[in-house]
């Protein structure tokens, strides 16, 4: 299976950020990849009080264009987080999934929210605009894989991972905005740590570059279960990069590595 982990510099013109997009998701369908995924704020990146006054209308442009594009290019695409309404007056950070005849087939809301002050000058606090996510873990299912959704922050925690590989995940999801100040001392490290302790692929689509004051890593990457690079970003500018997933890489680095079977907590 091919897939395509895409990179942008998204900022607060959605219009424009579609466009981007879209031209990422043309080229990668062209080569062969039949998935591609979008990263965190793919579709907005801009102030909190912007969020708060257009999240709506940013929510309803976004959905239109992951069914339009997925149809168009016959892929599957899920759209990084992005806004949509929670019953609170706030918004979930939300992932959606598209299949290639343009229905909606997953929805992934975020769990851990961004609160933190990293030392970078910018405090964030994701939590004024938006909601923890509610609802119960599913996969994706994509034979003979199965993908584990999360969103940028999530990788911190690393329940969650397992959590998606007891229910039979091979395919983990990082859609991300990972600040560069923490991207560059924690990114590829905790990206390969979910890799390895779950024995699973990680795909992982970053923001990259400057969005008013804040300040993106970029570095999108596929990792394989044995926790090697297999395909990766390093320009600091938006792009895509491909990697062909092997079930048989899977199997083998589990036949060989079982930790995931000997885990005592399994449920």
């Amino acid at each position: 299976m091919r897939v395509a982990v895409i990179q942008l510099n998204s900022q607060n013109d959605w219009h424009a950020n579609f466009a981007a997009a879209e031209a990422q998701i043309k080229a990668a369908a062209a080569t062969g990849a039949t998935y591609a995924l979008l990263p965190e704020n793919f579709a907005f990146f801009g102030s909190e009080d912007d969020k708060r006054a257009h999240g709506g209308e940013i929510s309803a442009a976004a959905t239109a264009f992951l069914a339009h594009a997925a149809k168009e290019y016959v892929i599957t695409i899920t759209g990084g987080g992005f806004p949509i309404a929670a019953s609170s007056g706030k918004f979930y950070n939300s992932a959606l999934t598209f299949a290639p005849d343009g229905k909606l087939v997953h929805q992934y809301d975020k769990l851990h929210l961004f609160d933190v002050s990293p030392g970078d000058s910018v405090s964030y606090r994701e939590s004024a605009t938006t909601e923890s996510g509610q609802g119960e873990l599913s996969l994706i299912a994509l034979p003979p894989f199965a993908f584990g959704m999360t969103i940028c922050y999530d990788v911190r925690f690393a329940a969650l991972y397992r959590k998606y590989a007891q229910l039979g995940a091979n395919v983990l999801c990082v859609p991300a905005a990972f600040t560069e100040l923490t991207g560059r001392a924690h990114w590829q490290t905790l990206l390969r740590a979910r890799a390895i302790e779950n024995t699973c692929y990680v795909l992982a689509a970053a923001q990259v570059g400057a969005h008013g004051k804040r300040q993106t890593y970029g570095h999108s990457m596929v990792i394989d279960p044995w926790g090697e690079i297999v395909a990766e970003i390093t320009s600091e500018t938006p792009g895509f990069c491909i990697a062909d997933l092997a079930i048989e890489r899977v199997d083998d680095v589990r036949r060989r590595m079982p930790s995931l079977y000997h885990d005592r907590r399994r449920i």
